[in-house]
């Protein structure tokens, strides 16, 4: 059996083509969180709760929220410590300058949101529920500050959006067009059947 990046061989620079294995997890589960979170927030602001009832998709969605922050600190955290691999050789310097912006921004939005969030809802008289398990405890807040907080939230799920889309878009040029193999470095080793 072959691994199929060797063929891509020559795109890379010296050293380790991948992410490590917990890099790439961390990248996946954070996808998964953020592509589950932004529909929960559409939701609960459209759906309002029934008189006395469960608040069950805003719970959800705040939950979410600090898992998503507490999961993106320590990728930052793993990341510090395991630089990741070096960018293919032939890429331009455009190309690369581009990379490291829009994934520095993608780390900048997604903690933003959920401290933005989590100060927005310490604002507020409702508790912070944790699946109507427990509730979080609030920061002593301003009406001024959880305002402004919320003006933040509000225009940040637009820069989630363009950050996103742009990382998408950028990997899709990478995989249709470039052809580099710019995403078998975020995926488990491939190998063919031959």
């Amino acid at each position: 059996m072959k691994d199929i990046t060797a063929r891509v061989a020559p795109y890379f620079t010296a050293g380790t083509r991948r992410y490590t294995p917990a890099a790439r997890a961390f990248h996946w589960i954070s996808a998964l969180l953020i592509f589950t979170v932004v529909p929960l927030g559409w939701i609960f602001a459209e759906f309002k709760k029934p008189p006395g009832g469960p608040d069950l998709y805003a719970s959800l969605h705040k939950t979410l929220g600090l898992v998503i922050l507490a999961v993106i600190l320590a990728r930052l955290a793993y990341r510090a410590m395991n630089p990741p691999p070096a960018q293919p050789g032939r890429m331009a310097a455009w190309e690369r300058v581009s990379a490291a912006i829009s994934h520095w921004l993608l780390y900048f939005i997604f903690l933003a949101m959920p401290i933005s969030g989590y100060v927005m809802s310490s604002g507020s008289k409702r508790p912070i529920s944790i699946l109507g398990l427990f509730d979080f405890p609030k920061l002593p807040m301003t009406t001024d500050i959880a305002e402004t907080a919320k003006q933040i939230h509000i225009l940040g799920q637009w820069a989630v959006y363009a950050v996103v889309l742009i990382h998408v878009a950028a990997t899709v040029w990478h995989l249709a067009v470039r052809r580099d193999a710019i995403l078998d470095r975020m995926l488990p080793r491939q190998v063919n059947a031959e």
